[in-house]
């Protein structure tokens, strides 16, 4: 028996089996991962590392980000980073929280301050909570 030859024409419904078949052993693969839960505390907007490791969270699908709280001083610039950064990501599911607030020397303002600068925290569409400062008891 002769080879047969594969016609030109055919080429693109080819091409679109073998695109489906991936799609589908993709698909059929990360129902499989269990996602593993994470809450990112951040002092995101001093230098990039944190702006990038956020990013890095959203685009790993393995990994489910439950909340990310901006901490360590200037909380409210850090939500505010945050919240924006969510919003143009498209993942306003993902809620807000605004740190205790501490006594600090930095400043209002951080390297990424031009980026929020008139973003109403109240406008991001997801939640956002404050947390509060309360001292830690004591037990006797």
């Amino acid at each position: 028996m002769g080879k047969k030859k594969i016609s030109v024409s055919m080429l693109p419904i080819l091409g679109c089996t073998v695109f489906a078949a991936g799609v589908l052993v993709t698909s059929a693969h990360s129902e499989k991962i269990k996602k593993i839960p994470v809450i990112l505390d951040t002092d995101i907007g001093d230098d990039i590392d944190d702006t990038w490791a956020l990013s890095f969270l959203l685009r790993s699908p393995e990994l489910d980000l439950k909340l990310v709280v901006g901490d360590k001083g200037r909380c409210e610039y850090r939500a505010k980073l945050i919240a924006k950064l969510l919003e143009n990501a498209g993942r306003t599911d993902v809620p807000v929280g605004v740190g205790a607030e501490i006594k600090s020397d930095q400043g209002e303002e951080g390297g990424q301050a031009a980026w929020v600068q008139g973003y109403d925290l109240g406008s991001y569409p997801g939640r956002f909570t404050r947390m509060e400062s309360k001292p830690l008891s004591t037990r006797s």
